[in-house]
């Protein structure tokens, strides 16, 4: 199967937000059916996808390691004062236009961040990406989305599982360059709580602080930190650790097939949910899933 896709507009631009850090301990609660395809396509939207979304987001580079947000968005007294915060708030808006041609937009309002936290008017930087289609792929509560980024001949991978409660989810996603089909350099996560399943969109065209709170929700206000939180279980070296509780892990097979592992472990279960794609070419993939046990540390057992 041939799989065609355009990218009809991206935006970027500038508009009129923030609040700082807490704390978090992440532990993945929830247990995910396992299946297997190939050359896949899902119909229709599963429930973590589409409507409106409230979250935090964080950049990392291939090894885990933590990228800071660029110095140009902070402010010069958070500098000055060490509060640089280490993941950003945002806001998404993603609608399907189109079900049987897949049409789909995807809007995200990156939250800039400020001194206080009764701000009136937010800045913020805005995103929107219009996909005419994409491939999507579902298995129970784990999705996974392959659509074009918004550089030449790259692609986004994005594994998409269910976080800690219902109507949560964690987003991890990847570039990859079509024509030497290896990675880019960063991995992008986000942790968001779905608060609309409406196609119109609820999220203020101007925000204040108050209004962000209060969509975060319980789970995300004590979440600020996530980026920085450390792995909670042992496991395998081939697999690299990325907060909150997810893994990747990457390879070229000897017929030059690329394999990407994006992971997710789950303490109080004692598993690793892993779902596994191999590219022989951008439209030429399988996809699988698999659970393994964790080993724990003995005082974590």
């Amino acid at each position: 199967a041939v799989l065609v896709v355009m990218v009809v507009s991206h935006t970027l631009r500038i508009s009129s937000s923030f609040r700082l850090h807490a704390s978090l301990r992440a532990h993945l609660l929830k247990q995910l059916r396992m299946g297997t395809t190939r050359n896949d396509d899902h119909v229709g939207f599963p429930p973590l996808l589409g409507g409106d979304y409230c979250g935090l987001s964080a950049t990392f580079d291939l090894q885990g390691k933590l990228v800071p947000i660029p110095e140009r968005l902070i402010p010069e007294r958070l500098l000055a004062w060490g509060q640089v915060p280490t993941a950003l708030e945002v806001f998404v808006t993603e609608s399907v236009m189109d079900v049987r041609l897949r049409e789909w937009c995807r809007q995200t309002r990156t939250i800039l961040p400020e001194i206080g936290c009764g701000v009136d008017h937010l800045q913020t930087m805005d995103q929107e990406i219009e996909v005419e289609s994409f491939r999507l792929w579902q298995d129970d509560a784990i999705y996974q989305i392959l659509y074009p980024s918004n550089s030449d001949d790259s692609w986004r991978l994005e594994t998409i599982f269910g976080w800690k409660a219902p109507g949560h989810r964690v987003r991890i996603s990847v570039e990859l360059n079509e024509e030497k089909l290896e990675l880019e350099s960063l991995v992008l996560i986000h942790i968001e709580r779905q608060i609309s399943m409406s196609d119109d969109s609820i999220i203020p065209s101007e925000l204040d602080a108050g209004t962000v709170h209060e969509h975060m929700g319980a789970l995300l206000l004590d979440s600020y930190s996530f980026a920085t939180s450390e792995m909670t279980t042992a496991m395998d070296r081939k697999h690299v650790y990325f907060p909150p509780n997810l893994t990747l892990c990457y390879t070229t097979t000897k017929d030059n097939a690329l394999v990407i592992e994006f992971g997710q472990i789950c303490p109080h279960l004692q598993i690793h949910q892993i779902v596994r794609r191999t590219f022989f070419s951008i439209n030429d993939c399988s996809i699988e899933t698999r659970t393994e046990p964790l080993d724990f540390p003995k005082e974590q057992a």
